[in-house]
């Protein structure tokens, strides 16, 4: 008898602690009052499990249910536990569990008796403080290599405290053929590696190998330059190179870049020219036309770097088009280094117009117009902006 009264007892007492209320339903840390004009709003993070007490009325208890919907207007939908985007549990004692799957605002339903309430989750990643750190690899081929040589000594100018960078290189790689690294587990990478200012070669690497190394906050993809401005092969390799960075990624925060890269030399000879009929500024809008049609909309890039607009506004200053050392390839000084100081200022956001480092062989003036010529490109990346610095 008493084993019976105290099962009562803490049945009330459960009653009345979980369902305080026959009206109220709530969520803690969230706001708003909850239904589905004017949800509970809630941020979460891809890298953790985040922790919600609920209060939920008697009246909806015993048939309680949360459930993850898309939500189109006044349309409510159900969705399948296939197309998840956020684990969603929740305890005897009203503790709601969200683990998310993917990035976005998603949409929990709640509900019970004859009522419903709904919380918008907003699933964001975290912001990374650039002066503390720099983690970035870039999955590409030479013209990675090339945008990345002075980004330490550019990062370590201004004060960045933790600076690791590595790439991941394949001659002339495009798209297709990191794809093909997925699926073949192929050791075929040269990775490239710098944590104190010079960079460390390393042979036979996977691609999983490389994202795996480190956990970084950056990664960058892009096509090969012949390809560049052809829309056509911005295709479905860029989703599967993603999610493959997605499942591997030591971080769950890390960002996706994408790299833009230059137009050939007016005077180039490489064989891939023939698709802009050899003429650099076909080549450079066709360029600027692809990331915008394919780049831009593409909500799973962060940022888009625009090195080959920066390219293209310095060419415009009294440098002129000399920015290559074979008509592809950017030059060692001038050209590598405006590609280092357009990812640095992309990426950060930080102002370069203090930088001090230069490479060897570039001149104070030099270094003037190319701060210019970057800082227009981020600021307009997919138009030219003439150079105030005609004259030497």
């Amino acid at each position: 008898m008493k084993k019976i009264m105290l099962s009562m007892l803490f049945v009330v007492l459960f009653l009345l602690t979980s369902c305080k209320d026959d009206t109220i339903f709530t969520i803690e840390n969230t706001i708003g009052p909850g239904p589905l004009d004017d949800p509970f709003i809630a941020t979460i993070y891809p890298d953790e499990t985040t922790m919600m007490q609920l209060t939920v009325p008697r009246s909806m208890a015993r048939d309680f249910v949360a459930r993850e919907v898309v939500v189109e207007g006044d349309t409510v939908t159900p969705i399948s536990s296939e197309n998840s985007s956020i684990t969603i549990d929740v305890t005897d004692d009203y503790e709601l569990s969200l683990t998310p799957l993917k990035l976005g605002t998603k949409w929990i339903e709640f509900s019970g008796g004859d009522k419903t309430y709904y919380l918008e989750v907003q699933i964001m990643k975290r912001d990374i403080d650039f002066t503390k750190q720099l983690r970035i690899l870039g999955i590409g081929n030479s013209f990675t290599e090339d945008a990345m040589e002075y980004l330490y000594h550019i990062a370590d100018d201004y004060g960045v405290e933790e600076i690791i960078l590595g790439y991941l290189y394949i001659g002339g790689a495009p798209l297709s053929t990191h794809v093909e690294m997925i699926e073949t587990e192929a050791r075929d990478y040269r990775y490239y590696d710098n944590t104190k200012g010079y960079w460390a070669y390393h042979s036979s690497y996977t691609i999983e190998q490389g994202i795996t190394e480190q956990e970084w906050d950056l990664i960058s993809i892009q096509q090969a330059s012949y390809d560049s401005g052809r829309a056509e092969t911005y295709n479905d390799d860029i989703t599967t190179l993603i999610d493959f960075i997605f499942e591997h990624a030591q971080n769950k925060n890390v960002r996706i870049m994408w790299h833009m890269t230059w137009a050939y030399q007016a005077t180039s000879n490489h064989s891939g020219f023939v698709n802009y009929d050899n003429d650099q500024m076909t080549m450079y809008n066709a360029i600027i036309n692809a990331v915008q049609t394919k780049i831009v909309p593409d909500e799973r890039f962060d940022l888009i770097i625009p090195s080959g607009t920066a390219i293209q506004n310095v060419r415009t200053s009294y440098i002129g088009d000399t920015l290559t050392r074979d008509g592809f390839h950017l030059s060692y000084d001038q050209g590598r280094y405006i590609a280092g100081l357009t990812w640095f200022k992309e990426i950060t956001g930080f102002s370069i117009n203090e930088i001090t480092y230069k490479p060897e062989g570039i001149t104070d003036t030099d270094q003037q117009a190319i701060v210019e010529g970057v800082n227009y490109a981020v600021e307009t990346p997919f138009e030219i902006t003439p150079s105030t610095f005609t004259e030497e």
